[in-house]
């Protein structure tokens, strides 16, 4: 006798278990979407270096460049000088050892150009040097009020979203540990499909609700709700230590991004300074009234107050970028390239 039956049934109470899972599932992909956006922001992070550092390499290829320049010029007018007898053959000697230095130095400055250039068309996937349309860049104001980074941090940062997310998945573990202790309600519905063969105390169809509830499980209920507590207050503890970190980044990060403001500011008047230094230096040496050692510490002072210039405003690019990445606002970058204080390092 065949007596086949269509069954059907519909979990209506399931101890919460139900809602748990969505949202857990809910958490799992907010978390695996904040660590996507964290990626990306340390992508950010990593261009900024990179395309900043070649501007860095090209800026003391320039340097090089110039101090050679100005080196076979001195050199010239050190060898017309001693031909006239105004000075002796040994301030020549010194003049042609430091044009052979800055030549060493440029190669040195283009060989350090070459592989920042390399690193960033790795970075960018390109197949050759990447030519760069933005200079190095210093705002010549404050970027603003701390809290207004501290508070972007509570709101944006992914990060901290990631792990808001994972104590949000811890919490809806314990949920679903206390749901094993309650019971399950479920409705159900059979119909018989060869009601020929069915017995006279056989229904044809038959619709219900059941109740079931495990008395003894063969897992320590118990247990796995202390796991699960255990595994919140983890999550909380990371969440906690990461905002207390990323405060600290935030904070560090704005106070080493004004003392690169102020450190470029002071040393553009020092650039104003040592530029007439080195001019005064270069015409008394022409006119017989300086030595060579002082016009190259002329040279030397300024070209070392450029090179320090430049590195002011890298590191004041570089922690602009550090200080928007802990805070979550990395996309905002381009906000202070297009600001109207904003100076360009020449």
């Amino acid at each position: 006798v065949a007596s086949p039956n269509l069954t059907g049934g519909q979990p209506s109470y399931m101890g919460g278990a139900i809602r748990s899972t969505q949202a857990a599932a809910a958490a799992a992909a907010a978390a695996a979407s904040a660590h996507g956006e964290a990626g990306v922001e340390q992508q950010r992070l990593l261009l900024v270096q990179a395309y900043f550092g070649q501007a860095l390499a090209g800026q003391a290829v320039n340097v090089a460049q110039q101090d050679l320049d100005g080196y076979e010029h001195h050199l010239s007018d050190a060898r017309k000088l001693e031909q006239q007898g105004v000075i002796s053959h040994l301030r020549t000697m010194e003049m042609t050892v430091a044009r052979d230095a800055a030549a060493r130095q440029l190669l040195r400055a283009q060989g350090e150009l070459k592989t920042s250039r390399d690193v960033l068309a790795v970075l960018l996937h390109q197949p050759g040097a990447v030519q760069l349309r933005t200079a190095l860049f210093v705002n010549r104001l404050g970027p603003g009020s701390t809290q207004s980074f501290l508070d972007a941090t509570e709101q944006g940062q992914p990060r901290l979203q990631e792990a808001d997310a994972g104590v949000d998945l811890a919490r809806q573990g314990i949920r679903m540990a206390r749901a094993a202790f309650l019971p399950k309600l479920y409705a159900f519905g059979s119909y018989n499909l060869n009601r020929d063969h069915a017995l006279p105390t056989q229904p044809d169809w038959v619709v219900g609700l059941g109740l079931h509830y495990t008395l003894n499980s063969p897992v320590d209920r118990r247990a796995s709700l202390s796991a699960a507590h255990a595994r919140e207050g983890q999550a909380e503890a990371r969440r906690d230590q990461l905002r207390q970190d990323l405060r600290t980044s935030v904070l560090r990060a704005y106070d080493m991004l004004d003392t690169a403001r102020l450190e470029y500011l002071s040393l553009s008047s020092s650039q104003a300074a040592a530029d007439e230094n080195l001019r005064v230096h270069a015409v008394a040496f022409r006119e017989g009234e300086d030595t060579a050692a002082e016009l190259i510490e002329a040279r030397n002072r300024r070209s070392q107050v450029q090179l320090q210039r430049a590195a002011a405003a890298y590191q004041y690019d570089l922690t602009l970028a550090g200080l928007l990445l802990a805070s979550g606002q990395g996309e905002h970058f381009d906000d202070y390239l297009r600001r109207a204080d904003r100076e360009n390092v020449q």
